[in-house]
């Protein structure tokens, strides 16, 4: 198996972890992929149809990843993840396993729950990664007999603190990515899975209220806004299939173990996570509601404010930057805007691209200009200083009103002394209207972004705006007539219109560039209308 092979064909050296690196501008590129596949996520699945291959790779795993040798012993968080299918494994092969590997087993179960107890995650990495490696470390404690206290003692620890940390009480999560709390809330089903009795009401409180989070933004088929950063992880993966949203089968789980069936999702994979879960998957689906009234619901912790309204979704992200001091996970999209209908994406979140492959890729895709937002002066919202570092957060104020929701974030102050209010309002569901002035702007350079969604074909130029073409629908916005419009798809020298699906890829996609000088006395109206064929 080539377990160390990277991007490229390029291969990792069996050397001792200390010795590699995985910052941007190393000479073997990403080595994201080669985490991946040394997670063996895909472990269980191969011991259901062949206990005999799971064993022959395991086997094989452990000759060429001897203890602290080689890139799958780089991060803390990776020995931890690679507990979670093995222990899944060892339960489905049971006396299948010889001898000889389950003392090998045994001798990587304590070296590594050692290692994880000796390397926890700290300042920056303390967020998901830490909670994973406490997980790891209560996965390992219950594989071994005697069971070794104080690991999973320091595991329920750093569960526990960590949800009350990471976790806010309106459900939303401190890193300011949607793929990382799904991330968290996958990891915190396993814990209720191990260890349930040992888990205290407050901590399961803020799980349930992630769910409940993670419900109110995410359609029934699993479309969701990409807030942050996301790298297609997960604490258990049930298929290869990297395409699939992973949050209806996170939402289907959750509705069992909280008993909320107003959670329940039916897909192929609520189905395939539950069998794993329940031994009678139960595929009970639970029809989307359809609002015929607008519905708002902010949450408040988090700046974030979800509208529906019949077949609309929309999210405005009032949030700040991500966990404090470096806001690793976090992308400078203040204020930006999404909007579904039914399951397609209208105006989106771009995604994330990679980490260490490309610098310019990684700036460009959690810059101001990648998001449905606004720039002033030229700048991003925040500094970026390194991969996974900003030098400052921004504060925002959001207001909801009888017909609309208004925030005012001060992200360039410092620079400009000026503020971007955004007022999102509606006149039916088909139809909704976003103005933006820029209180204390004088004479400064403003460039608006809106990004259409893979499934838009076209754009095309009209009177007063553009309409998108999405097949069974259009899309049409009216703009500021006092503003230049282009509209970008798969630019180079910088980046402008792309998407990326992802994590890894990036394709083409439309953005639409709205550009002028503004003050304080500018409005810049758009109105965007739905229309179905």
């Amino acid at each position: 198996m080539p377990w160390h092979q990277g991007v490229a064909g390029a291969e990792w050296p069996a050397r001792h972890h200390a010795m590699l690196s995985h910052h941007v501008g190393n000479p073997l590129g990403d080595v994201r992929p080669v985490w991946e596949l040394n997670r063996l996520q895909f472990l269980p699945h191969v011991a259901v149809r062949d206990p005999e291959r799971a064993i022959a790779l395991l086997q094989d795993w452990l000759d060429h990843n001897p203890y602290r040798i080689g890139p799958a012993w780089m991060s803390a968080m990776e020995v931890a993840l690679r507990w979670i299918p093995i222990h899944r494994t060892v339960g489905i092969l049971q006396d299948k396993i010889p001898r000889e590997l389950e003392l090998q087993l045994t001798g990587l179960a304590k070296a590594s729950g050692r290692y994880l107890m000796g390397h926890p995650s700290t300042h920056s990495s303390a967020g998901n990664h830490l909670i994973l490696e406490g997980l790891g470390m209560v996965c390992i404690a219950l594989s071994l007999e005697p069971i070794p206290k104080e690991m999973l003692q320091a595991g329920r620890r750093i569960l526990h603190d960590q949800a009350l940390r990471q976790l806010r009480p309106d459900g939303t999560g401190i890193e300011g990515s949607l793929w990382y709390l799904g991330f968290v809330v996958d990891a915190y089903q396993h814990w209720m899975q191990l260890d349930a009795d040992h888990i205290d009401p407050e901590v399961l409180a803020r799980v349930a209220s992630a769910h409940q989070f993670l419900s109110e933004v995410v359609t029934h088929g699993g479309v969701y806004p990409d807030l942050g950063d996301r790298d297609d992880g997960y604490a258990f993966r049930d298929a290869g299939d990297y395409g699939e949203s992973s949050f209806p089968a996170l939402l289907d789980v959750g509705a069992r173990l909280f008993d909320r069936p107003e959670w329940r999702r039916d897909s192929p994979g609520a189905r395939r996570r539950s069998a794993w879960w329940f031994a009678d998957p139960d595929p009970l689906s639970v029809p989307e509601e359809l609002h015929d009234e607008v519905s708002q619901h902010h949450f408040e912790d988090g700046g974030l404010t979800a509208v529906r309204w019949g077949r609309a979704r929309l999210l405005l992200n009032g949030g700040p930057l991500g966990m404090p001091s470096t806001f690793g996970h976090g992308h400078a999209a203040a204020l930006s805007l999404t909007l579904t209908w039914r399951e397609t994406p209208l105006l989106v979140d771009p995604g994330t691209g990679a980490y260490g492959m490309d610098a310019a890729v990684r700036d460009h895709f959690r810059s101001t200009p990648a998001h449905n937002t606004v720039t002033l002066g030229g700048f991003d919202q925040a500094k970026m200083l390194g991969t996974f570092l900003w030098d400052s957060d921004w504060t925002t104020q959001v207001h909801l009103e009888s017909d609309g929701v208004r925030a005012v974030c001060d992200a360039y102050q410092g620079r400009l002394g000026a503020s971007h209010l955004r007022r999102l309002s509606w006149k039916t569901q088909a139809i909704w209207q976003v103005e933006d002035r820029f209180p204390g702007a004088s004479g400064v350079d403003a460039e608006g972004w809106w990004h259409l969604g893979e499934g838009c074909l076209t754009v095309q130029p009209t009177d007063t705006g553009v309409i998108c073409d999405f097949g069974h629908l259009t899309l049409e916005a009216v703009l500021p007539a006092e503003a230049a419009v282009t509209v970008h798809h798969g630019g180079t020298g910088p980046m402008r219109g792309w998407l990326a699906p992802r994590y890894g890829q990036w394709i083409p996609g439309f953005a639409i560039r709205v550009a002028g000088r503004v003050d304080s006395q500018t409005s810049w109206l758009t109105e965007w209308s739905i229309t179905e064929r």
